[in-house]
Protein backbone atom coordinates (compact mmCIF):
# COMPACT_ATOMS: atom_id res chain seq x y z
CA UNK A 1 0.00 0.00 0.00
CA UNK A 2 1.41 3.40 -1.01
CA UNK A 3 2.10 6.20 1.44
CA UNK A 4 -0.77 8.23 -0.03
CA UNK A 5 -3.29 5.41 0.45
CA UNK A 6 -2.08 4.83 3.99
CA UNK A 7 -2.61 8.51 4.75
CA UNK A 8 -6.13 8.43 3.32
CA UNK A 9 -6.96 5.28 5.32
CA UNK A 10 -5.76 6.90 8.55
CA UNK A 11 -7.80 10.02 7.83
CA UNK A 12 -10.96 7.94 7.27
CA UNK A 13 -10.41 6.03 10.51
CA UNK A 14 -9.89 9.27 12.42
CA UNK A 15 -13.09 10.67 10.90
CA UNK A 16 -15.10 7.61 11.98
CA UNK A 17 -13.59 7.73 15.48
CA UNK A 18 -14.50 11.39 15.78
CA UNK A 19 -18.07 10.61 14.72
CA UNK A 20 -18.42 7.93 17.42
CA UNK A 21 -16.91 10.24 20.01
CA UNK A 22 -19.35 12.95 19.00
CA UNK A 23 -22.22 10.49 19.40
CA UNK A 24 -21.06 9.65 22.92
CA UNK A 25 -20.67 13.30 23.84
CA UNK A 26 -24.32 13.99 22.92
CA UNK A 27 -25.54 11.95 25.93
CA UNK A 28 -25.25 8.74 23.94
CA UNK A 29 -27.38 9.94 21.01
CA UNK A 30 -26.42 7.94 17.93
CA UNK A 31 -24.97 9.66 14.89
CA UNK A 32 -24.58 6.27 13.16
CA UNK A 33 -27.53 3.99 13.83
CA UNK A 34 -31.08 5.35 13.79
CA UNK A 35 -32.18 2.32 15.84
CA UNK A 36 -30.16 3.58 18.76
CA UNK A 37 -27.54 0.84 18.89
CA UNK A 38 -24.62 3.21 18.81
CA UNK A 39 -26.33 5.42 21.39
CA UNK A 40 -26.65 2.56 23.87
CA UNK A 41 -23.07 1.58 23.16
CA UNK A 42 -21.98 5.17 23.62
CA UNK A 43 -23.69 5.37 26.99
CA UNK A 44 -22.08 2.06 27.98
CA UNK A 45 -18.64 3.25 26.90
CA UNK A 46 -19.18 6.52 28.74
CA UNK A 47 -20.14 4.66 31.92
CA UNK A 48 -17.10 2.42 31.64
CA UNK A 49 -14.88 5.44 31.08
CA UNK A 50 -16.22 7.19 34.20
CA UNK A 51 -15.87 4.02 36.26
CA UNK A 52 -12.33 3.55 34.99
CA UNK A 53 -11.34 7.09 35.85
CA UNK A 54 -12.86 6.72 39.32
CA UNK A 55 -10.97 3.45 39.91
CA UNK A 56 -7.73 5.02 38.71
CA UNK A 57 -8.18 7.99 41.03
CA UNK A 58 -8.95 5.68 43.94
CA UNK A 59 -5.81 3.62 43.28
CA UNK A 60 -3.74 6.78 43.08
CA UNK A 61 -5.11 8.03 46.39
CA UNK A 62 -4.46 4.67 48.03
CA UNK A 63 -0.95 4.57 46.60
CA UNK A 64 -0.18 8.05 47.90
CA UNK A 65 -1.50 7.09 51.32
CA UNK A 66 0.63 3.94 51.36
CA UNK A 67 3.75 5.93 50.49
CA UNK A 68 3.03 8.77 52.91
CA UNK A 69 6.08 9.37 55.11
CA UNK A 70 5.78 8.34 58.75
CA UNK A 71 7.76 9.40 61.80
CA UNK A 72 9.46 6.00 61.89
CA UNK A 73 10.54 6.34 58.25
CA UNK A 74 11.84 9.82 59.01
CA UNK A 75 13.74 8.43 61.97
CA UNK A 76 15.34 5.78 59.76
CA UNK A 77 16.31 8.28 57.08
CA UNK A 78 17.97 10.59 59.60
CA UNK A 79 19.71 7.65 61.27
CA UNK A 80 21.10 6.59 57.88
CA UNK A 81 22.51 10.07 57.36
CA UNK A 82 24.05 9.95 60.82
CA UNK A 83 25.84 6.62 60.37
CA UNK A 84 27.25 7.82 57.04
CA UNK A 85 28.96 10.71 58.82
CA UNK A 86 30.96 8.12 60.77
CA UNK A 87 33.10 7.60 57.66
CA UNK A 88 34.48 11.13 57.86
CA UNK A 89 34.97 10.88 61.63
CA UNK A 90 36.89 7.63 61.18
CA UNK A 91 39.11 9.18 58.49
CA UNK A 92 39.85 12.12 60.77
CA UNK A 93 40.78 9.85 63.68
CA UNK A 94 43.02 7.80 61.42
CA UNK A 95 44.92 10.98 60.59
CA UNK A 96 45.09 12.28 64.14
CA UNK A 97 45.55 8.96 65.90
CA UNK A 98 42.77 9.81 68.36
CA UNK A 99 40.77 6.89 69.82
CA UNK A 100 37.22 6.12 68.78
CA UNK A 101 36.01 6.33 72.37
CA UNK A 102 35.42 9.84 73.68
CA UNK A 103 33.48 9.30 76.91
CA UNK A 104 33.50 12.96 77.95
CA UNK A 105 31.99 14.15 74.64
CA UNK A 106 29.45 11.33 74.61
CA UNK A 107 28.28 12.16 78.13
CA UNK A 108 28.05 15.84 77.29
CA UNK A 109 25.97 15.06 74.20
CA UNK A 110 23.61 12.77 76.10
CA UNK A 111 23.04 15.32 78.86
CA UNK A 112 22.34 18.07 76.35
CA UNK A 113 19.96 15.87 74.34
CA UNK A 114 18.20 14.78 77.54
CA UNK A 115 17.52 18.43 78.42
CA UNK A 116 16.23 19.15 74.92
CA UNK A 117 14.01 16.07 75.07
CA UNK A 118 12.43 17.22 78.31
CA UNK A 119 11.64 20.58 76.70
CA UNK A 120 9.83 18.70 73.92
CA UNK A 121 7.79 16.64 76.39
CA UNK A 122 9.86 13.49 75.90
CA UNK A 123 11.05 11.34 78.77
CA UNK A 124 14.74 11.94 79.36
CA UNK A 125 15.31 8.19 79.74
CA UNK A 126 13.79 7.46 76.33
CA UNK A 127 15.90 10.07 74.58
CA UNK A 128 19.07 8.96 76.37
CA UNK A 129 18.51 5.29 75.48
CA UNK A 130 17.79 6.14 71.85
CA UNK A 131 20.85 8.35 71.39
CA UNK A 132 23.11 5.87 73.14
CA UNK A 133 22.14 3.46 70.36
CA UNK A 134 22.87 6.16 67.76
CA UNK A 135 26.33 6.77 69.24
CA UNK A 136 27.12 3.06 69.40
CA UNK A 137 26.11 2.67 65.74
CA UNK A 138 28.44 5.51 64.80
CA UNK A 139 31.32 3.91 66.72
CA UNK A 140 30.61 0.53 65.13
CA UNK A 141 31.30 2.03 61.69
CA UNK A 142 34.42 3.83 62.94
CA UNK A 143 35.93 0.68 64.45
CA UNK A 144 35.27 -1.37 61.33
CA UNK A 145 36.74 1.26 58.98
CA UNK A 146 39.79 1.84 61.15
CA UNK A 147 40.45 -1.91 61.21
CA UNK A 148 40.90 -1.85 57.44
CA UNK A 149 44.34 -1.25 55.90
CA UNK A 150 45.38 2.37 55.79
CA UNK A 151 44.78 4.10 52.48
CA UNK A 152 46.68 6.84 50.71
CA UNK A 153 47.05 9.94 52.96
CA UNK A 154 44.35 12.49 52.34
CA UNK A 155 44.05 16.18 53.05
CA UNK A 156 43.53 17.20 56.66
CA UNK A 157 39.91 16.76 57.74
CA UNK A 158 38.12 19.45 59.73
CA UNK A 159 35.53 17.86 62.01
CA UNK A 160 33.86 21.20 62.74
CA UNK A 161 31.34 21.00 59.87
CA UNK A 162 30.72 17.30 60.60
CA UNK A 163 29.88 18.03 64.23
CA UNK A 164 27.56 20.84 63.16
CA UNK A 165 25.80 18.44 60.83
CA UNK A 166 25.56 15.87 63.63
CA UNK A 167 24.00 18.45 65.93
CA UNK A 168 21.47 19.32 63.23
CA UNK A 169 20.56 15.67 62.67
CA UNK A 170 20.25 15.11 66.42
CA UNK A 171 17.76 17.98 66.65
CA UNK A 172 15.72 16.51 63.79
CA UNK A 173 15.85 13.06 65.38
CA UNK A 174 14.48 14.49 68.63
CA UNK A 175 11.58 16.06 66.74
CA UNK A 176 10.76 12.74 65.03
CA UNK A 177 11.29 10.60 68.13
CA UNK A 178 8.04 11.34 69.99
CA UNK A 179 5.70 10.49 67.08
CA UNK A 180 7.88 7.49 66.20
CA UNK A 181 7.49 6.17 69.75
CA UNK A 182 3.73 6.60 69.39
CA UNK A 183 3.85 4.51 66.19
CA UNK A 184 5.98 1.92 67.97
CA UNK A 185 3.19 1.17 70.43
CA UNK A 186 1.03 -0.39 67.72
CA UNK A 187 1.12 -4.00 66.60
CA UNK A 188 3.78 -4.96 64.08
CA UNK A 189 6.36 -2.43 65.26
CA UNK A 190 9.31 -4.65 64.35
CA UNK A 191 7.98 -5.14 60.83
CA UNK A 192 7.42 -1.39 60.34
CA UNK A 193 10.85 -0.59 61.77
CA UNK A 194 12.50 -3.11 59.45
CA UNK A 195 10.68 -1.69 56.42
CA UNK A 196 11.61 1.88 57.39
CA UNK A 197 15.27 0.86 57.68
CA UNK A 198 15.13 -1.04 54.38
CA UNK A 199 13.77 1.98 52.54
CA UNK A 200 16.34 4.32 54.12
CA UNK A 201 19.17 1.91 53.28
CA UNK A 202 18.02 1.75 49.66
CA UNK A 203 17.61 5.53 49.44
CA UNK A 204 21.13 6.18 50.73
CA UNK A 205 22.65 3.10 49.04
CA UNK A 206 24.07 1.74 52.26
CA UNK A 207 26.50 -1.16 52.13
CA UNK A 208 26.35 -4.10 54.55
CA UNK A 209 28.36 -2.32 57.25
CA UNK A 210 26.15 0.75 57.28
CA UNK A 211 22.98 -1.35 57.10
CA UNK A 212 24.06 -3.18 60.24
CA UNK A 213 24.87 0.15 61.88
CA UNK A 214 21.44 1.50 60.91
CA UNK A 215 19.77 -1.44 62.65
CA UNK A 216 21.95 -0.79 65.71
CA UNK A 217 21.01 2.91 65.63
CA UNK A 218 17.32 2.05 66.15
CA UNK A 219 18.22 0.23 69.36
CA UNK A 220 15.23 -1.10 71.31
CA UNK A 221 12.78 1.46 69.94
CA UNK A 222 9.95 -1.06 69.70
CA UNK A 223 10.48 -2.18 73.31
CA UNK A 224 10.56 1.31 74.85
CA UNK A 225 7.71 2.06 77.30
Amino acid sequence: MTAARLRITRERMMTKTSAVAAGVDRSGASAIDSNGFAGRRGRTLSAFAIAGLFALSLCTIRGEAAEAPTAMKRLAELSAQRVLLADTVAASKRQSGKPVEDAAREQSQLEQLGEQAAALGLAREQATAFFKAQIEANKLVQYRLLAQPSRKPAAAIDLGPVRQRLDGINAELLTALAPALAEAKGDGCLVRAHEAQRQAARLHRLDDLHRIALTRAFGDLCAMP
